[in-house]
This record gives structure tokens, C-alpha cells and sequence, in this order.
């Protein structure tokens, strides 16, 4: 019997024949740009850069469609979880957030968890919706950074306190972050202070005790897992107007230390059996000493007379060729000079 090996058909072809790859792509991206039309899809922003909070923005933003599910969670514990659906050509693996406005029409920031992964029909990810902005400065630039998170209750079976002694309680409390990596987030470390809180009275205090900067970073720097432990409010150096931890002034910066500069006559050389007087010029009490090979430590004496001293050297033809320095000490500085041991003539 005569069987056709295929057959014409009105509309799409069927795609079980084993070939009709080049069709089905065609088709299939067709019908997934099709979604991105409806109702199913939002419109969406692909961020990365610095977040900037007074304009709700980041320094780079790139208009889309996508397709985000588990927007009606089953249980409030997953509340925060999305699978974001786009374009393969999108290739969003080169950003870290994505924004998509709310019912309200505010937009939401989601924190992209995993590497972008693609079926050949859509790509795909796992988002976390920010409900926060953790917000620090940097120690020694005085720059203030803002990054959007995912901050998630640690310790939500104990009682909030901690009991010390028996008689102090201290507040006592643990939040998991999770945050994006890159150059500037890298720098975060332990003993670090932060407000998490939405109080404008006395924020809530917290300091950084671990981080994980390893473990979920897919080896392309995509995020950071951070452990905060409650700790106490510092009014004296705690900035509650500026959400700031620990805050420094960076228009306060220290008056720059005039160098200490040793003087003396001549070159900076001693002879065997002489002495050589050195000085340095300051308002202040300057500390001379003496850093010398163990062999010549009782032929080499220092005595000192206010900012000036005295260096004499023992009569020992051994010595000559050799170094040693002299150090100055200042208001916590230090300064060190050379000398060479040269021969009676």
C-alpha cells in the first residue's frame, strides 16, 4: 500500500516528522512574540549600574517585553519569587535587575538570582522582588551607595532578645540579604553597620556578620548572600536623616602631616671612632632610634637632646662598609635615614 510520507495541510505545518526543524523555529519564536502582545506580558526595564533613589532609576535601563509568572503566589512565603520569560535576543545575562510596574503603576524591582538559561525558544530566569534599599558609604571616598534587595527574616522562631549575664537584655535579631555583585559590593565585609528599617524615628541597626560571595555567583559575579545581626544605635555617629551607618564627612578631610626630614652635614656616612650630629625641625617632640646589625649593637650609640641627637660610632676597622638607620618618630610618623660606617681616612 501507497502512503504518503507527508501530506499538505491548510495553516502551520505539523512538526513530528523529524523534518521540519528550520519550520518549527520559525514558528515558535513567531508564536512566543505573539505572548509578548498579550495581556500575559508586561513592559519591563533591564537595569544595571548604580541605583539612584531619588529618581527610582539605574545608570542604564533598556525597554522590553517579558512574560513574569508566580505574580498570584500560593503561599506568602513565595510571595517574592518570579520566573521571568523574554526574548533569547534580549540576552539579559548582561544585566542585573529587572523593573515592571504594579497594578498601582509603581514599578517593582526584581533582583535577577540565576544565570540567564535559554530552551531555544525563550530565555528564562529566576527573579526575587527587592523590598528594600540596603544603603552604606564607602570609608574612604565618602560615597554613598544604594543598592535594591531582597531581605528575608533569619531568625523568625526566636524572641528578639538576648539575655547577657542573666540581667541584660539586648535586642537580638537576624536578617538574610541578598544583593547584587559587582566591583563596588565586593568591598562589603564583617563589623560593617547598616539601617534596615522603614522607621524615620530610630531605625533599626544592624552589622554585617558573614557573607557569601561564592556560592551563588554562577562565576559571572551575580550575587551576594549577606548574614546582618542586630546591634546597637550610635547617636554620635549614626546618621538617621541620611539612613547612614558610621556616617564620615567628606568634606572633612585631615590636614596633610608635614614629611619629617632628618638634617645633618655632609653625606649621610659615618666614620669608625666619630660621632655625627642629626636634627629634625618641628614644634613637636620628635623620638630618634637606632636600627643596627646585632653584631655592632653596643658600638653604635644614640643620645638624644630634644629634636636633635648624637650618633657615635666605635673605633672598629670591622665595621667599615656597613649600614644602619636612623629612624625619627613624630606625632605618629616616621621617617628613616641610611648611614654608611666609612674608614678613619
Amino acid at each position: 500500500m501507497y502512503m504518503e510520507s507527508w501530506y499538505l495541510i491548510n495553516g502551520q505545518p505539523t512538526f513530528n516528522g523529524g523534518t521540519e526543524t528550520e519550520d518549527f523555529y520559525k514558528y515558535v519564536n513567531d508564536g512566543f512574540e505573539e505572548l509578548l502582545e498579550t495581556p500575559l506580558a508586561s513592559d519591563v526595564l533591564f537595569c544595571s549600574g548604580q541605583y539612584d533613589p531619588e529618581t527610582e532609576t539605574f545608570e542604564v535601563e533598556v525597554e522590553s517585553r517579558a512574560i513574569i509568572q508566580n505574580k498570584t503566589f500560593d503561599a506568602y512565603t513565595q510571595g517574592f519569587k518570579r520566573q521571568i520569560l523574554t526574548r533569547i535576543t534580549d540576552k539579559i545575562a548582561q544585566y542585573k535587575y529587572i523593573k515592571s510596574k504594579d497594578t498601582m503603576g509603581n514599578w517593582q524591582i526584581y533582583l535577577i538570582m540565576t544565570m540567564p538559561d535559554t530552551n531555544e525558544i525563550y530565555e528564562k530566569v529566576v527573579a526575587h522582588e527587592c523590598n528594600y534599599v540596603l544603603r552604606w558609604q564607602d570609608r574612604k571616598t565618602g560615597v554613598i551607595y544604594n543598592y535594591p534587595c531582597l531581605i528575608e527574616d533569619a531568625s523568625q522562631y526566636n524572641s528578639g532578645v538576648e539575655t547577657v549575664n542573666s540581667i541584660l537584655q539586648t535586642p537580638y535579631n537576624q536578617y538574610m540579604c541578598w544583593l547584587s555583585f559587582d566591583d563596588i559590593s565586593i568591598s562589603l565585609r564583617r563589623d560593617m553597620r547598616m539601617f534596615i528599617d522603614y522607621s524615620s524615628d530610630i531605625p533599626e541597626t544592624y552589622i554585617i556578620t558573614s557573607t557569601s560571595k561564592v556560592s551563588y555567583s554562577y562565576n559571572e559575579r551575580r550575587i551576594i548572600r549577606i548574614t546582618f545581626t542586630e546591634t546597637e544605635y550610635n547617636p554620635d555617629t549614626d546618621r538617621v536623616d541620611l539612613m547612614i551607618c558610621d556616617y564620615i564627612d567628606p568634606n572633612d578631610k585631615p590636614e596633610p602631616t608635614t614629611p619629617i626630614v632628618i638634617t645633618y652635614n655632609g653625606n649621610p656616612e659615618i666614620k669608625i671612632g666619630g660621632r655625627k650630629t642629626f636634627k629634625v625641625d618641628s614644634a613637636d617632640t620628635v623620638v630618634f632610634s637606632l636600627l643596627v646589625d646585632s653584631r655592632w649593637t653596643d658600638k653604635i650609640i644614640i643620645e638624644q637632646s630634644n629634636n636633635q641627637c648624637v650618633v657615635r660610632c666605635a673605633n672598629n676597622t670591622n665595621m667599615v662598609g656597613s649600614n644602619f638607620k636612623l629612624i625619627a618618630t613624630c606625632n605618629g610618623e616616621q621617617s628613616e635615614l641610611l648611614i654608611t660606617i666609612k674608614g678613619a681616612f
